[in-house]
């Protein structure tokens, strides 16, 4: 594919990246849909769950709206409806979320960044370990999977 495809699909803000999760109002569910209308145009005739699957991992502004994903939220498409669930999900398990925001690793050295996972990696993490017993459950899988002192807060 082209560089020049990608002309006109952006980060939802320039510079210093904003993690939309904790930020899902109106404006920013609709830039989400835009940004993931151009991605399908710029691609051609893809599933959404690549193009959210793109964004996850580009942008990391949304978990990838995948089988386990759309299962453990009772959805069935990128959407309005299903983004404002992330927003509510997040809001009612901020706390257990951020926790799990590991640290990425430097491809060159194999040591952690300065850089999180973004909040809605940790969501799509948690939507994969849920394997039908509830995305809250999921999540808890996640983080009794992480050793201790490799989550920052946690011991």
């Amino acid at each position: 594919m082209c560089l020049h495809a990608w002309k006109g699909v952006a980060p939802l803000k320039q510079g210093r990246r904003q993690d939309p999760v904790r930020h899902l109002d109106r404006s920013t569910i609709e830039r989400l849909r835009v940004q993931a209308s151009k991605i399908g145009q710029a691609i051609g005739s893809i599933s959404e769950t690549l193009v959210t699957k793109i964004m996850l991992g580009v942008f990391g502004c949304v978990p990838a709206f995948d089988r386990n994903f759309k299962q453990g939220f009772g959805v069935s498409t990128f959407g309005a409806k299903a983004l404002n669930m992330v927003a509510d999900f997040y809001e009612d398990h901020a706390e257990l979320i951020d926790a799990c925001r590991i640290p990425t690793v430097d491809f060159v050295t194999g040591e952690p960044t300065q850089r999180l996972y973004t909040r809605a990696k940790v969501i799509d993490l948690g939507s994969a370990a849920n394997r039908g017993s509830g995305l809250h459950s999921g999540i808890y899988a996640l983080l009794r999977s992480l050793r201790p002192g490799q989550n920052p807060g946690m011991s």
